[in-house]
């Protein structure tokens, strides 16, 4: 654990260099090192992928997609190991990634200087915001014409609408636990 504890400082010693160095200094040392390691949690990460490398000749991003469930699973298995594969985390599930990944110091905010002060400050702490998400409840007009059959999200709990209400199951995305 204590070498863990020391490679872990050592490594955000060297994040905190870099974040003095202009961009092409560190697309040097990104050529130097020739890979960048993304998990993310949507398949667009391919796309992603094939344009980083038309844009950045010889450095390989080895991309993952994977659940935020799965993200969190292997970087906590990761950690306890000493192992660091992950340049670049695109996950969801702030509850859990807040508490067990970012205050146990398996990841840690970043955000680049270059944007810095760009951003206002509720994007950028605990963790750099890159969208945010909007979750709609939907009901069927034509069987409710008169308008919205519930006002308040509580209704759906009743026995009146048992079975018939239709969501994306938690344990396949956890974010639905956040409507």
């Amino acid at each position: 654990m204590l070498v863990t504890a020391s490679l872990m400082a050592l490594a955000i010693a060297h994040a905190a260099d870099l974040n003095t160095l202009m961009p092409e200094e560190l697309l040097e040392q990104a050529k130097q090192e020739a890979k960048v390691t993304v998990y993310s949690f949507t398949s667009r990460i391919a796309r992603v992928e094939t344009a980083f490398e038309a844009a950045y000749p010889g450095i390989d991003m080895q991309s993952f997609d994977m659940s935020s469930t799965e993200q969190i699973a292997r970087l906590k298995a990761e950690a306890g190991a000493g192992v660091v594969n992950a340049d670049v985390v695109y996950i969801s599930d702030a509850p859990v990634v807040l508490t067990e990944l970012l205050q146990a110091g398996i990841i840690e905010a970043y955000v680049p200087p270059r944007v810095a002060g760009k951003l206002p400050e509720n994007y950028k702490t605990p963790l750099l915001a890159q969208r945010l998400s909007t979750k709609v409840v939907m009901y069927n007009e034509e069987a409710y014409p008169d308008g919205s059959p519930i006002t308040n999200l509580w209704q759906l709990t009743t026995a009146d609408w048992k079975g018939r209400v239709v969501m994306v199951t938690h344990c396949s995305a956890v974010t639905t636990l956040i409507l």
